[in-house]
């Protein structure tokens, strides 16, 4: 009723009012929808950060989380996030922290410093799900989520930069240990000069301590002078940081210490770099030198006392020279033109000459001196080096011939102007016979080893001669005619064992008729006769292509090669390897091989390469001394070498070796070239395997093997025969129990019988070990029975003996 008393303009008033008001309204709204729009948008962003962050997020409340990023997952090494939610921090830490504060404590007050400060930030040690403990840096906000005051924490790894830091204070406490305990005495300096460090050994040289040294100038602290002339003599700081490099102080330095004590002194001082290469500081290493000194000016003293007492010694010996007569050795001093003007009491007892006989008359005219150098080019050698030695062979008064080792030294005539040359001739005859006999025991030893090949490769011949006819035996009617050809065969296959056992101790001496000698016809037969003597563990390859001819005897090449393989096959004998013979024609050109005492000129060098253990500095200078050896007792006399070397120089020529541990030894012969020829020969080739069950039966020659099996079924036995070492021991390992005893060969490839049998017995200890061999070098019944085999046989065994060697091994058997 009351509107109705309203005017028209009233009306439009309050409608206008009434639109104005809806207008501010869908505005209202309109803002309210954006800032919720803006408000969904800010949430995304910050979940889209708090997932995708490379740093690990958590959200903590009432100290336990409530939320976490991926990146805390893998942090703690666990495989979701659930897994952390509902924790405390505490939770995910050792019990105490580094600081000894227990981690619960600790953690709750962290928490709350957080949350009554509204943030925080330090480091904490937490215990991944894996058990590794890892630092990390923890920055704590506090954050308003839906009206609740959450604590935003976020943890950052820092492990590796805690190892760094805790390396580098090891490091630094380390390098401070050092340089306080080390024997010298050491300052460090600033760029400037000021002293940083001063350990004791400096304190007690310079007489200053740290404490009132530290920051003080080097020059304060470290004062220096040269004795000789007492003037300052430069900072070695200064020099360093001037020339960036390390430097020494100069002879005849004084440390003037704070007492006023003189110190002679020797230093080194170094530049102190950072990693960029910027010098900041400087290390001086300095000692007392005040011992080393005095020694050094006693040294002097005795030095100058020596010279005085040789010159003193040197006239009376000038004075006394009468007092060479009672030499042994012939003392001979003759003139330029090589008249004798004095003959020693032992030139007479050596010669027969007496002195009045002697004296005047020349030496080539009285001794007849020959030697393997011409004469000329000695006399030239003394004139130039003033002195020579070496071997001649002299002629006595009775017509003997004798070899004398000679040594000549120039000395001035006692008129002081001319020149004489002083002989000392040692008679060496009886020696050199020595040595005669010893090259043909070396002969003897290396027909021996020969011999040794041949009865191996005899006896497994005559083996399976022996055994066959055995068996044969067994399966012809007796008083026949085969039966009695049978046994022809058989006791001739016994004459022929027996035959072998003496051509081991066969051996005779032949005189060395040298001749024009064709080489590689003799290399390849002695490397034919050797290959049977060597174990199969051992290749041997062979060049002797070329047609120079030498002058020598065959015999004394035999021995030269047989010798150096023999000693290179030595050297491979527990791994095996390659011997390398070759043959080369080879020029010396003056100058280049003075050291092995080789003229220049046309040579054939025989090369001899072993694969083997090598030899040290040491052991080469003493290889070729007579007597001296590496290998145990009864393995060699130390000869071989010896022996070598004589022969070689006999034919005038010349051997070299180069070698060094583990890499194998090469000996190189030198023999003067004498002409040319053509031959040619071919050497050898090699053989092959080896194995047995309730007998297992193992031997590397299929003949053998087919022998074993017939006569080892024909007693009653079931054989298992393999020509394999190594298919063996497969065999016996994959069942031990299924065989009774093993038969086996000795000299067989990649495993030997002796090493087949220690593995066997690793495998089972109680089985029974026959062992053969058609050749015993390197093993014996001694060395078998010591390595647990229950019988030894020779080659070739017959039927007999194998019977009694199974009886043997089951007897020494322990009952059950």
């Amino acid at each position: 009723m009351k509107a109705r008393g309203r005017t028209k303009k009233e009306l439009m008033a309050e409608l206008t009012e009434m639109r104005q008001r809806i207008t501010e309204l869908e505005g209202s709204t309109v803002m309210c929808k954006e800032a919720e729009k803006a408000m969904q948008e800010s949430e995304e962003k910050f979940r889209l950060l708090f997932e995708k962050s490379t740093d690990a997020i958590l959200l903590l409340d009432n100290e336990a989380f409530i939320d976490c990023n991926e990146a805390a997952v893998k942090l703690m090494g666990c495989s979701d996030k659930n897994r952390l939610i509902g924790l405390r921090p505490a939770d995910l830490s050792p019990e105490r922290q580094p600081d000894g504060q227990f981690s619960l404590e600790k953690a709750r007050r962290l928490v709350d410093t957080t949350f009554r400060e509204g943030a925080s930030h330090f480091e904490w040690l937490h215990r991944t799900f894996d058990g590794r403990d890892i630092w990390v840096e923890v920055s704590h906000t506090i954050i308003p989520i839906k009206g609740r005051q959450i604590s935003y924490t976020v943890w950052r790894d820092i492990t590796d930069r805690k190892l760094a830091e805790k390396a580098l204070k090891e490091s630094r406490e380390l390098f401070q240990t050092t340089l306080t305990s080390i024997g010298d005495a050491v300052i460090v300096t600033d760029k400037q000069g000021r002293v940083t460090f001063l350990n004791a050994e400096a304190e007690r040289l310079t007489g200053w301590s740290s404490r009132e040294a530290l920051g003080q100038p080097l020059a304060s602290v470290f004062k220096i002078i040269n004795e000789q002339s007492r003037e300052t003599v430069e900072s070695p700081v200064d020099k360093v940081l001037r020339m960036g490099c390390v430097v020494g102080l100069a002879n005849h330095t004084v440390l003037i210490s704070k007492d006023g004590r003189e110190i002679p002194i020797d230093d080194s001082g170094a530049p102190v770099k950072r990693t960029d290469g910027t010098v900041h500081g400087v290390v001086l290493v300095f000692r007392d030198f005040t011992e080393r000194k005095a020694a050094e000016q006693a040294l002097q003293r005795a030095h100058d006392e020596l010279e005085e007492r040789v010159e003193k010694r040197t006239a009376e010996l000038k004075r006394q020279a009468e007092l060479l007569d009672l030499a042994r050795d012939a003392i001979i001093v003759r003139d330029g033109k090589g008249k004798i003007s004095f003959w020693s009491s032992g030139a007479e007892d050596t010669y027969g000459w007496t002195k009045d006989e002697a004296t005047g008359n020349t030496m080539q005219r009285l001794l007849q001196a020959k030697s393997a150098i011409p004469l000329k080019q000695i006399m030239d050698e003394v004139q130039r080096e003033g002195r020579w030695e070496g071997e001649l062979t002299h002629r006595k008064k009775n017509g003997k011939q004798i070899a004398v080792l000679s040594r000549w030294a120039v000395r001035q005539g006692e008129d002081g102007g001319s020149v004489e040359v002083m002989e000392i001739n040692r008679d060496i005859t009886d020696r050199k016979e020595a040595e005669e006999q010893l090259r043909q025991s070396q002969k003897m030893e290396a027909i021996g080893t020969l011999a040794g090949g041949v009865a191996h490769d005899f006896n497994n011949i005559l083996a399976a001669i022996l055994g066959f006819a055995e068996m044969a035996l067994d399966d012809v009617p007796r008083g026949t005619s085969l039966e009695r050809k049978l046994r022809h065969i058989l006791n001739s296959s016994i004459r022929g064992k027996d035959l072998v056992k003496q051509i081991l101790a066969f051996s005779r001496k032949t005189k060395h008729e040298r001749q024009l000698l064709f080489l590689p016809p003799v290399i390849e037969e002695t490397v034919k006769l050797l290959r049977a003597s060597l174990p199969t563990t051992i290749q041997i390859a062979v060049n002797a292509s070329i047609s120079s001819t030498v002058v020598a005897n065959p015999t004394e090449i035999q021995q030269v090669i047989m010798n150096l393989c023999t000693n290179a096959a030595y050297a491979m004998r527990e791994n095996g390897g390659t011997l390398t013979v070759a043959l080369s024609d080879f020029k010396i050109k003056p100058g280049s091989m003075v050291r092995s005492g080789l003229n220049p000129g046309q040579y054939v060098r025989l090369t001899v390469k072993d694969t083997g253990t090598g030899m040290d500095r040491k052991t080469m200078k003493r290889i070729f001394e007579p007597f001296f050896t590496t290998k145990q007792v009864n393995e060699g006399t130390g000869m071989g070498l010896a022996v070598v070397y004589g022969i070689i120089k006999d034919l005038n020529g010349g051997i070299t070796v180069e070698s060094a541990p583990g890499i194998g030894s090469t000996f190189q012969v030198y023999f003067p070239k004498a002409g040319t020829e053509t031959m040619s020969d071919r050497p050898l080739a090699d053989e092959n395997p080896d194995d047995r069950d309730h007998v297992l039966f193992v031997d590397d020659e299929d003949l053998l093997v087919e022998l074993g099996r017939e006569m080892l079924e024909a007693l009653g036995y079931s054989v298992t025969a393999l020509t394999d070492s190594t298919e063996a021991l497969k065999h016996f390992s994959s069942d031990p129990s299924r065989f009774d005893f093993v038969i086996t060969d000795q000299t067989m490839p990649r495993m030997t019988g002796l090493t087949l049998a220690r593995e066997l017995l690793k495998v089972r200890e109680d089985i029974p070990i026959i062992l053969c061999t058609g050749h015993s070098d390197g093993v014996s019944s001694e060395i078998a029975k010591a390595n647990g085999i229950g019988s030894f046989l020779m080659k070739p065994v017959a039927r007999q003996e194998l019977v009694e060697a199974i009886r043997t091994v089951f007897n020494a058997q322990p009952e059950m």
